[in-house]
């Protein structure tokens, strides 16, 4: 009977033993799927921000694609709006110069602008210029817009005085 007992005591031990062996690969593996869960949260989370950013981008795309239909109907408005102007008197001289800088002109110094004739070829001056000087004012940066625009309009003076 003794050794019955000893058996049964064995067995249940052994039975102890691979239960708990059996608990801890659980909690092992409740462990492991718990850090799995975490990771597929994050890489969820990521993938939302991405395609938040890839919504962005095509949405910044399709505007700005707009924006460039805009500006070529813009483009166009202006020619239309040249030609009408070169078959009035007044502007005759001013879409000379419009021509000769394909449209992209800047106006030099309002305050130079008389009253009667608001758009005198002297006041005017090729975008291009104005895109020149801009750049140098941004990387020099010692010099205010103002004080550039009246620095324009005094080289324009000298170049229409050699014209």
């Amino acid at each position: 009977m003794k050794s019955d007992v000893s058996t049964r005591d064995a067995a249940n031990h052994k039975s102890i033993v691979k239960h708990d062996l059996h608990r801890r690969k659980i909690a092992n593996l409740e462990t492991i799927i718990a850090e799995r869960d975490d990771a597929i949260a994050d890489l969820r989370n990521k993938l939302q921000g991405f395609s938040n950013t890839v919504d962005s981008l095509h949405c910044a795309r399709r505007t700005e694609g707009a924006g460039m239909v805009e500006v070529e109907h813009l483009k166009l408005d202006n020619q239309r709006l040249l030609t009408l102007l070169k078959s009035t008197k007044e502007f005759k001289d001013f879409s000379g110069i419009a021509d000769a800088s394909n449209g992209r002109i800047h106006y030099a110094d309002e305050s130079a602008a008389s009253k009667e004739n608001p758009v005198a070829p002297k006041n005017w001056m090729p975008t291009e210029a104005l895109e020149i000087a801009n750049r140098f004012r941004v990387r020099n940066e010692g010099l205010s817009e103002p004080a550039m625009n009246r620095l324009l309009a005094e080289l324009n003076k000298v170049w229409w005085a050699r014209e």
